[in-house]
């Protein structure tokens, strides 16, 4: 192999990874959505997300909280999938 083939194959092959990591980095910060609970039935609640007016069905609560209308929430998505939810906490508003 000549030399400037080897350097661009190891030019791109670090630009493909930094790329990864970066969008590891950008995933994490949408693993978790701000939410708050509009209703509350049994063990699920219905969650307006990010501010939205819009409210999202059914959303199953972790079993080691207690939540009611109006509280402020974490909502985790679960392998980062959008329809794939979970209340994890409460969340700290000032």
């Amino acid at each position: 192999m000549d030399k400037q083939y080897e350097t661009n194959l190891l030019i791109e092959t670090i630009k493909k990874i930094v790329k990864q990591e970066m969008g590891k980095k950008e995933n994490y910060l949408t693993l978790f959505l701000p939410g708050e609970i509009d209703s509350v039935d049994g063990n699920f609640a219905d969650v307006k997300i990010n501010g939205s007016t819009d409210v999202t069905p059914d959303i199953p609560i972790n079993p080691s909280i207690s939540v009611i209308a109006g509280d402020s929430v974490w909502v985790l998505k679960v392998n980062f999938q959008d329809q794939d939810l979970i209340i994890l906490c409460k969340r700290v508003v000032s």
